[in-house]
């Protein structure tokens, strides 16, 4: 049996360990990506949650050619953001992006899919992108046939206390999906006062009135209570 995907949707399913085989990066159309000549690097779901990161600063640890540049001697724009100084190759202010749509807020781990890294200038062919290039976040969606039951506890240094509740359901007869996420993160940092305090919760459903047409909706609330310590001593800035 033939399974024929849309070409502008791309399925974790086929996702095998680290290994992704296709991606809307490049073209921002479902590519095979031994068939597509560009720079693509693509973390899995199983990928992030083997190297324990939280978010999209933490994964670029394991990315190539791109990271986070720490010269703004204010840390206004890098001590607590995702999106503060992204570089790929060299350019400053990479594009990030949320479902390939402008994104400007924390990835936080509970509600991505997958992480797609585009290097070089084709990302601005296509929608959102940078010369440097675009990092993109798929949030968990709610899929027809496929039920979820997750729960991850972690416990860490400096009273470090995290849950997630991943939970999905196909209803009505194959016809309808939902999926819900769950965060709770109570944490301290090794510095004096530094704190993190997180709620979350993430709500996706799918409706498929049609064979071949899908009705998505994907919403996101969160509740964070942050105080940041900024990696250097206070200086004096003339």
């Amino acid at each position: 049996e033939v399974l024929q995907l849309s070409p502008f949707e791309v399925r974790s399913e086929k996702d095998t360990g680290y290994v992704a085989s296709s991606s809307l990066a490049d073209t921002r159309i479902n590519a095979e990506l031994w068939t597509t000549p560009s720079a693509i690097s693509v973390m899995t779901q199983e990928f992030i949650e083997d190297t324990g990161a939280l978010d999209v600063k933490s994964i670029l640890d394991y990315s190539l050619n791109a990271s986070f540049d720490y010269g703004d001697v204010t840390g206004a724009s890098t001590a607590h953001s995702d999106f503060g100084a992204l570089q790929i190759r060299g350019f400053r202010d990479a594009q990030l992006g949320r479902n390939y749509f402008l994104w400007r807020l924390n990835s936080d781990r509970f509600n991505v899919e997958r992480i797609d890294l585009s290097r070089g200038p084709n990302s601005v062919l296509y929608g959102q992108g940078s010369p440097g290039g675009i990092i993109n976040t798929s949030t968990k969606r709610a899929r027809i046939g496929q039920d979820v039951d997750a729960l991850t506890v972690r416990i860490g240094s400096f009273d470090d206390y995290r849950a997630e509740l991943d939970f999905g359901r196909t209803l009505a007869k194959e016809r309808f999906a939902v999926r819900a996420n769950l965060l709770y993160q109570d944490r301290q940092g090794y510095r004096e006062f530094e704190k993190l305090r997180r709620a979350s919760g993430a709500l996706a459903a799918t409706w498929r009135p049609f064979k071949s047409t899908e009705i998505r909706f994907d919403g996101e609330y969160g509740d964070v209570d942050q105080v940041v310590a900024l990696p250097w001593p206070a200086h004096e800035i003339h």
